[in-house]
């Protein structure tokens, strides 16, 4: 587990690229550099997230998933803000 922008979150983020090489979502294969870790879930109060809720997406693939929970297309959602203020 990584502590979310921890000091290890480079490395981390780095590694699960290199790991998969390949978009979690449309399946395409890109060179790690050009994939984005994104966090599957968060967890209210402890930004420590574990290996599964970690995947490479390419950059279309993360910014449409992000556009799926924001009410303003391209722009980040507070989705999740929305529902940790809920807890």
């Amino acid at each position: 587990m990584v502590r979310k922008r921890g000091k290890n979150w480079k490395k981390r983020s780095r590694e699960i690229r290199e790991k998969e090489q390949e978009c979690a979502k449309c399946e395409e294969e890109y060179p790690p550099s050009e994939l984005e870790t994104h966090h599957r879930t968060y967890f209210p109060g402890d930004w420590t997230v574990p290996d599964w809720a970690l995947e490479p997406l390419c950059h279309d693939c993360h910014r449409e998933v992000h556009n799926a929970f924001s009410e303003t297309p391209g722009k980040r959602s507070n989705f999740f803000e929305q529902k940790l203020a809920q807890c």
